[in-house]
């Protein structure tokens, strides 16, 4: 932009303005195209929950997860929500720790919230292929962030519980190493 000999822009206060607001315009242009893209699925469903469906869903498994189901398995608890762009980028990672220790006795089993339509769009379309939840009275405790991780060994013992960037990688490690000591804590 050009400037006059006393240091100001030349150009009425009008084309300033102009200007200034075509830029918030693509700004937020841009914002709202990224959400669209990230977020598509939402609209694709109904969100809310009809009077008298089940209180819970599964997806990816043939019948519901109970205490008596996981018994002698080690069980990945990963509370998420369909809108959180972390737990977007983390269902690759989570599909190959199921794939790669599920033989060996691992159980990956997220958690929403969310009406059940919402997460089979979800699953569908980012091809979840662990087991998922929806619906229950599994509510968060405050203050924890998405996606939050709970590894509990076959034994019942807790491995990890946090959140945070690193999380997916302490995971590998303690499921790499076989190590079980109990770590808690936001990474």
């Amino acid at each position: 932009m050009a400037s006059n000999r006393t240091g100001q822009d030349p150009r009425p206060a009008k084309s300033r303005r102009i200007a200034r607001c075509a830029c918030a315009v693509a700004i937020m242009l841009g914002v709202g195209l990224a959400i669209f893209l990230t977020w598509k699925h939402r609209w694709s469903v109904a969100t809310r929950l009809t009077e008298g469906q089940a209180a819970e869903t599964w997806f990816n498994s043939e019948k519901p997860i109970t205490p008596e189901t996981l018994q002698g398995r080690a069980v990945l608890w990963v509370h998420f929500a369909t809108w959180c762009v972390p737990c977007m980028a983390a269902v690759n990672d989570l599909n190959e720790l199921q794939e790669r220790y599920g033989a060996a006795g691992l159980v990956v089993v997220a958690y929403s919230e969310e009406p059940a339509e919402l997460l089979a769009s979800f699953v569908q379309h980012r091809n979840v292929r662990y087991i998922v939840s929806a619906g229950g009275d599994q509510k968060p405790e405050a203050g924890r962030s998405y996606p939050h991780y709970t590894l509990i060994r076959s034994d019942g013992v807790v491995s990890w519980d946090g959140g945070g960037n690193g999380t997916l990688a302490a995971i590998r490690f303690f499921l790499a190493t076989g190590l079980s000591e109990a770590n808690t804590g936001d990474t």
